[in-house]
């Protein structure tokens, strides 16, 4: 089985991946800091094959400049902005909840109105703020974000509404411009002059967050066909049914209200998202709904289940494999370390080599400790060496004196006046010890 490690990308530890899209790959991430600081985050990283392309490279690096300027709590942040080992991504906040796609999915389609009504409100909010920034000078940078969808709106387990991935928004002085006659986005949330490739502004979002709206409230896609061509002709052609012919209940004020949105001339349509949401916030509090935060969190906890802890399935920091550098440097310390750390490895070293002499001593103490016999006593009482007859004509063979059962045999000691063992001989240890060489009882004369 492999085994899984963390792997970094730039300061950042990725933990999984997430997603992959078109163009990038999204990973679930965390940094560190000092006193145990720890934050999750989500980087999204830019696929190697999309990389190589100038043009897609410098739409990924856009997107990741454009969102840092955007600072509302109905906008994803982002943080930062690197690269690794010619790699670029971003990291940004990590939303835990879900996104509206999901939300609507578990409620067959089908949200209740004070629900769907500030879901959309938090969504127009920040695309407002994204419609009116402006550059270091007071010049409005025109940014339109071209994919609103419920896929890239993101609901927290708070109520908090945030909308995500500007990955093709577009901001009228950044360097990469839509050509005329490109599509970009998913094709059934466009708007009619998006479709044919006209320049875009503001009141296109305007458009695709009507098809929402519309979508939350009656459960039924308003622009569907076989394939790409025919949502795009039934876009740039087709009338939209009001809402009122698929849920025959539903309110004139607010059918007014997405009607307005998707008209087909631009000119017709909210001119702008904050005017969007004025209406239905009038809408909602004429008709005594309840709005805020808790109406989201409320509908998120009945169709999903309660929170799941934050964040979700952050595994624990996993050890990582040790490296040949940090092998190398256990075993040695090379003098080109500070000298604060080669005193400390030269004290390591002595320290090891003192406990290994300890243990050798230790080890011969209890080998040899037992009881003594008496020493041999090669001259007469008199003091007078032996005879000559006596002697041993030739040096006798170094005796083997034997040790315990299953231990190898030891030589004695080269000291004449260490005491002899007379314990009886016993065989060898099993090989790999070499066969031993005969037992001699020092109390018996030699030959």
């Amino acid at each position: 089985m492999a085994v899984v490690v963390a792997v970094s990308l730039g300061r950042y530890e990725v933990l999984r991946l997430l997603a992959t899209g078109g163009m990038a790959e999204l990973y679930l991430a965390r940094t560190r800091g000092a006193g145990g600081f720890e934050k999750p985050l989500v980087l999204k990283r830019m696929l190697p094959q999309i990389a190589e392309d100038p043009d897609l490279r410098t739409m990924f690096l856009d997107e990741a400049r454009l969102a840092a300027t955007l600072h509302h709590p109905n906008v994803v942040q982002v943080f930062d902005l690197g690269e690794d080992a010619g790699q670029y991504f971003f990291a940004m906040e990590y939303v835990h909840g879900s996104d509206v796609h999901r939300l609507m999915r578990a409620a067959s389609g089908v949200l209740p109105l004070d629900v769907s009504i500030e879901i959309v409100s938090q969504t127009a909010a920040g695309l407002h703020h994204a419609h009116e920034r402006v550059d270091d000078t007071g010049t409005a940078l025109g940014i339109v974000h071209r994919d609103v969808s419920p896929s890239n709106m993101l609901c927290t387990w708070e109520g908090c509404v945030k909308l995500a991935d500007f990955g093709i928004a577009k901001a009228a002085s950044h360097r990469s411009r839509t050509r005329t006659g490109t599509i970009r986005g998913k094709t059934a949330y466009m708007s009619p002059e998006q479709c044919k490739g006209d320049p875009v502004d503001r009141r296109s979002d305007v458009f695709a967050l009507a098809i929402v709206l519309y979508e939350l409230t009656t459960g039924r896609r308003v622009f569907d066909g076989d394939n790409d061509y025919a949502v795009l002709h039934k876009i740039t052609s087709s009338d939209v049914p009001p809402p009122s012919s698929i849920v025959p209940a539903y309110p004139a004020e607010l059918e007014r209200i997405v009607m307005r949105g998707l008209r087909r001339e631009r000119d017709e349509r909210y001119p702008s998202a904050a005017a969007l949401r004025d209406d239905l916030e009038a809408f909602a509090r004429g008709h005594g709904l309840a709005t805020g935060p808790s109406v989201i969190a409320r509908v998120l906890e009945e169709r999903l289940g309660p929170p799941t802890p934050w964040p979700v399935a952050l595994p624990a920091r996993p050890p990582r494999p040790p490296t040949a550098a940090t092998v190398v440097d256990a075993i040695a310390v090379p003098r080109t370390m500070p000298r604060a750390r080669r005193r400390l490895g030269w004290a390591i070293g002595a320290g090891a080599a003192a406990i290994a002499v300890a243990a050798i001593v230790i080890v011969g103490a209890t080998s040899g400790s037992s009881p003594a016999a008496p020493a041999v006593n090669h001259t007469s009482s008199e003091g007078s060496p032996p005879p000559p007859s006596a002697r041993p004509s030739a040096p006798a063979p170094e005796p083997v004196i034997a040790t315990e059962p299953n231990k190898p045999a030891r030589a004695p000691a080269k000291r004449a006046d260490k005491p002899r063992s007379s314990k009886k001989p016993s065989p060898p240890a099993p090989p790999p010890v070499a066969p031993p060489r005969r037992a001699v009882d020092l109390d018996s004369p030699l030959p």
